[in-house]
């Protein structure tokens, strides 16, 4: 039977040594980044984790997608249109978050959603979707507001967004 050579290992190197002290320096900077890491990122997202429990499952499903401008947005949308409504919602082209139909179905359910697709019919699509019980997502550019003057009034979110509701309804 053959016999297997015997492996010596050497001295492992002490605190002393050059080569030890790379060693604890590699240790320590490890321990300093996990530090790091803790405080920028794990304690603060805990902590907003933790706020958001008291959130409705919707609020928390708009905070963790698009953040608070977002999802201040959406309750505001939730608020002022009834349930029984139809929304139109912009393009995708003229808004890709706002735009995208199955994501704001889910945010705006029980409300029927219908969309104008191609900005050049935009006007025509808006002036069809005028009934009484539609409101349109305002948002930039859409919708035209020629031709809804005495038909839709718009209640203002903020500078650049809203909503256009049907005469006399009151606002959020």
């Amino acid at each position: 039977m053959r016999r297997l050579p015997q492996i010596r290992l050497g001295r492992t190197p002490g605190p002393d040594s050059a080569a030890g002290r790379m060693v604890w320096l590699g240790i320590l900077l490890v321990i300093g980044q996990f530090v790091i890491l803790l405080a920028t990122q794990a304690v603060p997202l805990t902590a907003r984790i933790w706020a958001m429990r008291v959130e409705t499952a919707l609020a928390r499903s708009a905070h963790l997608a698009y953040g608070d401008e977002f999802t201040g947005y959406v309750l505001f949308l939730r608020r002022v249109i009834p349930d029984e409504a139809l929304v139109v919602i912009p393009s995708h082209e003229a808004d890709p978050v706002l735009g995208e139909m199955p994501f704001m179905q889910y945010f705006l359910f029980p409300r029927r959603l219908t969309n104008c697709p191609v900005q050049s019919q935009w006007s025509e699509c808006v002036i069809h979707y005028g009934g009484p019980q539609t409101y349109l997502i305002a948002v930039g550019s859409f919708p035209p507001r020629s031709g809804l003057e005495g038909i839709k009034e718009y209640i203002a979110y903020d500078e650049s967004r809203g909503v256009l509701a049907p005469r006399g309804e009151q606002g959020g």
